[in-house]
């Protein structure tokens, strides 16, 4: 939108090929003016639409080639719809995917990304992410696809940090420390050169060890460059199937280097993000004290007291598993040695194994 009204981009089928419709509307509904994208005999899908200061637009779209290959396209059109120049970043793969994000940048150029599909033989990875940094004029400057190349990654958002840096977010498939395929929240790090600078994938191991389902969509880069990110996760059933379309709100905070603590490994895991939906009202663990020196002591919910037995595990700031073990809750009050635990975070987790039910409680070993 800009102060007249707002720019719409739509596919239209009028047979083949299909063709966009640019056209803007003023604020009561009433068109402005219209214009085309007919690429013949390519047939285009729009995709992107991204406004530009100086009122000028930019367009990301797949186009249809010959032998059921696409490529991308992406076209400048002035304030009335008028094409300024036209990019097709043609490939050796059979379908490029994915969100076709395009951002502008600081020095007057573009970033887009989307997923390429490889030709048979298919290797491990089918859907390689693919960056493309563009000029003003639509020249490409520099592409790169280097990322983890065993893990199939489906970005959604770039961003370019205070410093020029690309930063993206999506989500990812990949293996966990226990090495369980798991679907988690994945963000990258570019120079402005196009060099990696890092990846990390995140997972919140609250949800279910058979279904984990987390997304990147959304992130904000703070003053101090630390980053805040959010996106969605699902929830799970007690017999571990995803409850499709009930997801709860992600949100994280990550230095500038994608850590939790300083110095992490590429796979991350969490505890703190979602708590448990199946019994709320018992969803919250009293540790004490905290920090500790020598003995935790955990005081559980009156409502356990009833459980025959419960499991228990402390887990590392990294996601690992230090130690675990079986309690009798009809005590009320859970005591634990930790003096031999090296100084720093710790979640400790009760978890029991008839419903599946989980509560996670953080402390600090002094």
């Amino acid at each position: 939108a800009n102060e007249k009204g707002i720019i719409v981009a739509s596919n239209v089928i009028t047979g083949s090929p299909v063709r966009i419709r640019l056209r803007q509307l003023d604020f009561n509904g009433k068109q402005l003016w219209e214009n085309w994208i007919d690429p013949i005999p390519r047939s285009p899908s729009g995709r992107y639409l991204l406004a530009l200061e100086n009122e000028e637009y930019i367009l990301s779209y797949m186009i249809f080639q010959p032998y059921n290959d696409y490529s991308l396209g992406i076209c400048k059109f002035d304030s009335i719809g008028n094409m300024l120049w036209e990019t097709t970043i043609d490939t050796i793969r059979t379908l490029t995917t994915g969100s076709n994000h395009v951002i502008s940048t600081q020095d007057g150029g573009l970033v887009t990304v989307f997923n390429e599909s490889y030709r048979l033989p298919y290797p491990l990875n089918d859907y390689p992410t693919v960056i493309y940094k563009l000029d003003t004029d639509g020249n490409i400057l520099w592409k790169t696809d280097d990322f983890i190349y065993e893990f199939d990654k489906y970005p959604n958002t770039l961003y370019e940090a205070h410093n020029g840096d690309i930063i993206g977010v999506g989500y990812a498939t990949f293996l966990n420390h226990q090495d369980i395929l798991e679907y988690g929240g994945w963000v990258f790090r570019l120079d402005k050169d196009g060099n990696k600078l890092w990846e990390r994938f995140i997972l919140d191991t609250l949800i279910s060890p058979t279904e984990r389902m987390g997304d990147f969509s959304h992130l904000t880069e703070l003053d101090n460059g630390d980053l805040l990110i959010y996106g969605q996760i699902e929830d799970t059933f007690p017999n571990h199937d995803p409850a499709i379309n009930n997801p709860n709100l992600w949100l994280l905070k990550l230095d500038a280097d994608g850590c939790f603590n300083p110095g992490c490994d590429s796979v991350q895991m969490h505890l703190e993000v979602i708590v448990n939906t199946i019994e709320p009202s018992i969803s919250t663990l009293r540790i004490h004290p905290n920090p500790v020196g020598s003995s935790l002591r955990v005081q559980l919910p009156d409502q356990l007291a009833q459980r025959r037995q419960l499991s228990w595990r402390i887990v590392g700031s990294t996601g690992k598993s230090l130690r675990q073990g079986r309690s009798d809750p009809s005590a009320g009050v859970f005591e634990l040695d930790v003096s031999s635990l090296p100084r720093g975070i710790y979640f400790f987790q009760l978890i029991d194994p008839t419903s599946h039910w989980k509560s996670t409680g953080k402390f600090v070993k002094a």
